[in-house]
């Protein structure tokens, strides 16, 4: 694998800020932290870059790993260590801790149990955002990695189309076909997004912000390694318990930074929520049956008269215009 010490920077750039801010959150990642550094490290580009390595109170090895990357990379890998889950108590790691600190042009993510697999993934992608000011974000094509217990999935990301593409706000909240260890964005649009304590598909809250400022870009190139693995957030039983209530949350508060033509098509998804809430009798102090049914009838009269699918599809061939 290559090393910081062979990436060709030019003197000029020397003292300057980094052009990228590489975030990587880690939990409990002792048996793949070590690869999604190296796909890092490895990274081959003509500008600086800086790592913030986010743990979050891991109890098996992963800190030990992080902290030999750090003595060995001093001046790039820079980790924050959580003495106390902050998952777990409803905090965003990104928004609260690591945000704050980061000083590139641009924001690029990697979970810890993914990694990147092309040394050139940066230089393309700050290349191609350089010289189109007109998209927020650059996303790309990845490989699939399924591991021993995991079912396999002929498709796993539905894209809008083939090859390289430009996508919309629309595309993501039809069909979530984007990598987070794909993803590369604006630092001035991605440090303001909206602070939730609803952990629960943060990646979509954050790419539909991001796409409610502008377009993006999806890349054909394979630049980065998707596991799927039993140690997956998703895959952990009490997260699954809780994930309905959780997307009933996000998509209310995706409602409100929506762009304006998408609207009605988010009030039909978040009446889809409130309507398995109340058949599932998901009731709570916040979700209580009298507010469940009225925001139902409210987001999607339609439904109740038999027409909700149909308008949902005119409403959403208007969008696609």
């Amino acid at each position: 694998m290559g090393s910081q010490a062979e990436v060709a920077i030019p003197e000029t750039t020397i003292n300057k800020n980094p052009r990228v801010s590489v975030v990587i959150l880690a939990y409990n990642h002792e048996a793949y932290i070590r690869q999604a550094l190296e796909g890092v490290v490895m990274q081959k580009n003509n500008f600086k870059f800086e790592v913030y390595v986010h743990d979050d109170a891991s109890h098996d090895g992963t800190s030990d790993i992080i902290q030999e990357y750090e003595k060995k990379y001093p001046s790039l890998i820079k980790p924050i260590f959580q003495k106390e889950n902050q998952f777990s108590r409803g905090i965003n790691p990104l928004t609260h801790h690591i945000y704050p600190q980061l000083k590139g042009d641009y924001i690029a993510y990697c979970e810890g149990d993914d990694y990147w697999s092309d040394p050139l993934k940066l230089q393309k992608q700050v290349d191609f955002m350089d010289s189109h000011p007109e998209y927020i974000v650059c996303g790309h094509d990845v490989h699939m990695q399924y591991e021993k217990g995991v079912s396999v999935k002929e498709v796993f990301y539905n894209k809008p189309s083939e090859g390289s593409f430009s996508f919309t706000f629309l595309d993501e909240f039809s069909n979530h076909f984007l990598a987070t260890a794909s993803v590369l964005v604006r630092r001035d649009v991605a440090i303001d997004t909206p602070v939730t304590n609803n952990l629960v598909s943060v990646d979509m809250h954050a790419l539909l912000y991001f796409l409610s400022k502008g377009n993006g870009y999806y890349m054909v190139d394979k630049m980065a390694v998707k596991r799927r693995n039993l140690g997956g957030i998703t895959m952990d039983l009490a997260y699954r318990r809780r994930s309905v209530d959780g997307q009933y949350r996000m998509w209310k508060e995706i409602l409100v930074f929506a762009p304006e033509r998408y609207k009605s098509l988010l009030r039909f998804r978040v009446a889809e929520y409130q309507r398995l809430l109340l058949k599932k009798r998901s009731l709570s102090p916040r979700n209580n049956y009298a507010d469940l049914l009225l925001g139902a009838v409210r987001n999607n009269p339609f439904w109740f008269l038999g027409l909700g699918e149909k308008v949902r599809q005119l409403r959403l061939q208007c969008a696609s215009r």
